[in-house]
């Protein structure tokens, strides 16, 4: 990471609100990876590698019918709120399952198991969608999801080397105790954020009818844009790959290594390590729009880490092993984050990455079924060939696919995202609203005597001075004049009325002009922006 962007990493990272959210965001990844690999070794312990995936099966099939329809709460309601709403009941729940693992009722471990699993699903959808809202700019966006997954795979590295700990001299059940309490400190933290949402209307009062239309907006969404489609479909086959993970880390320690839960643990934290160092590289996103490199790195480092294991049965080589998942799987989870808040409405951010959230968990369950299978029958090294060809091809054509649909497009210049947020008007958008502004923005030059917009006429642009002098006339009679830094053309938009004057250029004059239906489109979904430009159109109207 050059200096340019390790500053703005570090400029997001101390935002107080992000700060906050990110370190409740470390206690639930903790908590979540530390207590997967507990049930997967208390199942193992009980039935071997039949029952653990088994049993990784049943945990995830809840999660993976709510997790859309769980979403929708992060886009009606206050997400700050669900968030911290989430995080109680994944402390009760997991406090419920420690109970049932000391009172040895494997059935009723299981079931509460699965209420943990569903409780996950709270989350991750609803970060997906805050993350825009504390965000001002593309490039803060980009590094508030790099932020993002440092905690996430901070937590993805303490988690299972904690667990691993707790094992040596504990039980499965003690890890779940102490995750509970971990997660009830975040819930606290996260108790406490009040996030301005500007993006998004207050929630309406509508019928049942009307909620479960809602739920399914994110489907809806998918159909409309191909990009975001095919984006969920490439972190479906990253989950896939961590399915086969969870259950290959206890598999591969028990068959090959021959030290249990223990180096089970170890394993899981070089995947945490690993994942962390394909954060810091997804940081080289700020500044550039070239997903398709790091999809392609995620899926060769994915693809070669499976054939790596083959032959391996030492305890540093799987490790280091392991690193390079992590590596894969951090390139990957943030690169496409980052791509479907690039490209998706605001209206339905949530809902979307909650379609995302129930594909990953049902993928997950498939994987840590097919890995199961596939050792049992085949055994283990044939399983890594396989895994490793079908993953490696499959992420591949996916990400071929995404940039055949257009996905990955440059993203606007820094110089005009900076002046977009300059305006008045347009200062309230968040990074995705101004990344699209930007993106479609006409620069438009004239010259000293030319007529910009006539009175009279009907207004289709909205325009951002960049440089030069321009003349406003109301019959004939110059009132003022417009310098670079100013702006004009809001009011034929806003009462859609005609041009209430004529602006002419004084000098060589450099603009930039904003369609109406863009503009309309960010102001009118922006309470603060359409309060302004209100104002600013009232103050300017003639009397």
């Amino acid at each position: 990471m050059d200096g340019s962007r390790a500053e703005v990493v570090w400029r997001v990272a101390r935002d107080p609100q992000l700060l906050r959210i990110q370190s409740s965001y470390v206690a639930f990844a903790f908590a979540e990876q530390a207590a997967w690999l507990a049930i997967l070794v208390y199942a193992y312990e009980r039935g071997g590698v039949g029952e653990a995936g088994v049993v990784a099966v049943v945990q995830l099939v809840p999660a993976i019918v709510l997790a859309p329809f769980a979403a929708y709460a992060g886009d009606r309601f206050r997400p700050e709120r669900v968030l911290a709403l989430g995080y109680v009941a994944l402390s009760l729940s997991m406090i419920a399952t420690a109970a049932a693992m000391w009172a040895d009722r494997p059935l009723t471990v299981y079931a509460a198991g699965a209420v943990v699993a569903t409780c996950v699903t709270f989350t991750r959808p609803v970060m997906g969608a805050i993350l825009p809202i504390v965000s001002n700019t593309p490039n803060d966006l980009v590094a508030a999801n790099v932020v993002t997954g440092l905690a996430e795979y901070v937590g993805m590295f303490v988690g299972p080397l904690a667990a691993a700990l707790l094992l040596l001299e504990g039980t499965p059940a003690l890890v779940f105790a102490v995750c509970a309490g971990v997660v009830g400190a975040g819930a606290l933290l996260s108790s406490r954020l009040r996030l301005v949402r500007d993006h998004l209307p207050e929630p309406l009062e509508i019928d049942a009818g009307g909620v479960i239309a809602e739920m399914f907006g994110g489907l809806r969404a998918l159909r409309e844009y191909g990009t975001l489609r095919i984006l969920v479909v490439i972190v479906g086959l990253g989950a896939l790959t961590c399915g086969v993970n969870d259950v290959l880390m206890v598999t591969f320690s028990e068959a090959r290594l021959g030290y249990g839960g223990g180096a089970a643990g170890l394993l899981g934290a070089g995947f945490g390590v690993g994942a962390v160092f394909g954060a810091v590289a997804a940081a080289g996103l700020i500044g550039r729009s070239r997903l398709l490199p790091y999809l392609v790195a995620s899926a060769l480092l994915t693809a070669i880490s499976y054939f790596a294991l083959v032959g391996i049965d030492a305890l540093v080589p799987a490790v280091v092993t392991f690193v390079a998942f992590g590596m894969g799987e951090g390139l990957l989870r943030i690169s496409t984050g980052v791509g479907i808040q690039r490209g998706a409405p605001d209206r339905v951010l949530a809902r979307i990455f909650g379609v995302s959230e129930g594909l990953q968990m049902a993928l997950m369950a498939s994987g840590s079924l097919l890995v199961s299978v596939l050792v049992s029958q085949l055994g283990l090294d044939a399983a890594l060939a396989i895994l490793g060809a079908c993953t490696g091809i499959g992420l591949l054509l996916g990400t071929a696919r995404f940039g055949q649909l257009g996905g990955d497009l440059p993203p606007p210049p820094e110089h005009i995202v900076t002046r977009v947020l300059a305006d008045p008007v347009l200062a309230h958008l968040r990074g995705p609203a101004v990344a699209r502004l930007a993106d479609r923005i006409e620069i438009v030059t004239a010259q000293p005597g030319d007529v910009v917009i006539t009175e009279g006429e009907s207004g289709d642009r909205y325009y951002l001075v960049v440089a030069g002098r321009l003349a406003v006339t109301i019959g004939g009679e110059v009132v003022g004049e417009i310098l670079a830094g100013g702006s004009f053309g809001e009011i034929a938009l806003l009462r859609d009325v005609p041009r209430t004057a004529t602006v002419t250029c004084v000098s060589a004059v450099e603009l930039y002009a904003i369609s109406r239906d863009d503009f309309l489109t960010a102001v009118t979904g922006h309470p603060r922006s359409l309060a302004t430009a209100t104002q600013i159109a009232d103050d300017l109207a003639p009397r």
